[in-house]
Formats: C-alpha cells, structure tokens, sequence
C-alpha cells in the first residue's frame, strides 16, 4: 500500500497513524477548581472499618460539565478530528489571566485535561499531553485561561517529520520490514530500544538487514 507523505508517515496494522495537517484547537476556559478544591475526601463505614474515600467535589463537577459542553462545540466549529492514537503527543500550551497573584496555574492541569479527556471529542487519551504554561496575565474583570491544542514537533523517537520519514524509508530496504518489524514500531510509539543507536545525528538500527537483488 502506498503512503502519501501528507497523510501518514507510517501505519502499523491499522494501530499507528501519525498524522501531519492536524489544524490547531483554540479553547479559552474559566479559571477552574485548583488540585487542591477538584477532590474531596469522605469516609465511608464498611462493617467495622472506616475508608477514606475521594469523591469530584460539586463545584469542579458544574465546572466540568459547562467546559465539556462548550468543548463539543467549539471542536465542530473549528473542525477538529480527534487524536486516537496514544502515541501522537500533543501540547496543551495555555495563557493564563488570573484574579489573583497567589495563583498557582500547574494546579489547573488535572482538571482542565480530565475535563477534555471526557469531552470524547479532543483525544481519547491524555497520557500523552503535554501541558505547557506560556505565560501569566492577571485580569480581575475576566479570568481566564486560553489553551492552544497541537500537535508536537516529534514523531516518535524522532526529532522531526523528516527524520521519522528517512528512517522508515530506509527500514523498507531491510529483510524486516515486510516482517512486522518490532523494532519499527516501537520507534513510532516512543519506545527506547538498545538496537536502534541514538547516539549519531539521525537514529541508525543496528538490526537492519538488506534485502537480496530478489527481495527489491
């Protein structure tokens, strides 16, 4: 099957697709619910034992509805296809305009990507999100924060695009390849392996195996 550069870089038994025209998602939301005020804490009595138990408090709960509803449709308006493959990270770089000084805004992560997470309609899943706090406004009339969604530079164990798709191209001169190979694989899901070398300017496969003049 052929592989058209603007599409997909590699695709692996239809469960590894790195996409490359992915648009970006603007998203500005309320100053949530910090870490702190997210979960609450009650004990439970199971027979004669007392559990500790967390629980969404209310207030992050009405959070997280209004932010899901508003999700849903600012991705349709700005034409957003969601990200279901775990290994094509994303940032999530935000803007933050607080009410206060004493604001912390690596608080506001957990909530902000559980609250994306179960829109259903950003990524199927935040492992892979890295979110980036570019800068701190203070803003008592509006406080916000505005989150910029895209995709990272690197594709894999890859600096670049260019570099995931020189390797791969070479990979398709090796034995391996038509294989499955395992080592390829585990390049594009961001998996260090002793046999590719990433010592040099470009990764080198230390496996790699030539095709003979009947395998071309």
């Amino acid at each position: 099957m052929k592989l058209r550069a603007t599409e997909v870089i590699y695709e692996w038994s239809d469960c590894l697709i790195l996409d490359l025209d992915r648009p970006v998602l603007h998203l500005t939301s309320p100053i949530p619910k910090t870490v702190n005020h997210y979960m609450g804490i009650r004990i439970v009595k199971k027979g004669n034992k007392s559990i500790p138990m967390t629980y969404v408090t209310p207030e992050a709960k009405k959070y997280k509805l209004e932010f899901i509803h508003y999700i849903r449709k600012e991705v349709k308006k700005q034409g957003w296809d969601k990200v279901n493959n775990k290994y094509r990270h994303l940032y999530m770089d935000g803007v933050f305009y607080m009410p206060k000084t004493n604001m912390d805004a690596a608080n506001c992560d957990k909530i902000l990507s559980d609250a994306i997470t179960e829109s259903g309609v950003v990524w199927d899943d935040d492992s892979g999100i890295l979110f980036r706090p570019q800068r701190i406004y203070y803003d008592t009339q509006n406080p916000r924060i505005e989150l910029t969604i895209h995709p990272v530079e690197y594709y894999g164990i890859f600096e670049s695009k260019e570099s995931a798709e020189k390797f791969e191209h070479n990979c398709r001169k090796c034995k391996r390849y038509m294989r499955n190979c395992s080592l390829l694989r585990k390049a594009f899901e961001c998996r260090i392996c002793e046999e590719i070398d990433m010592n040099g300017d470009e990764p080198v496969c230390e496996k790699f195996n030539p095709k003979d003049s009947k395998g071309q």
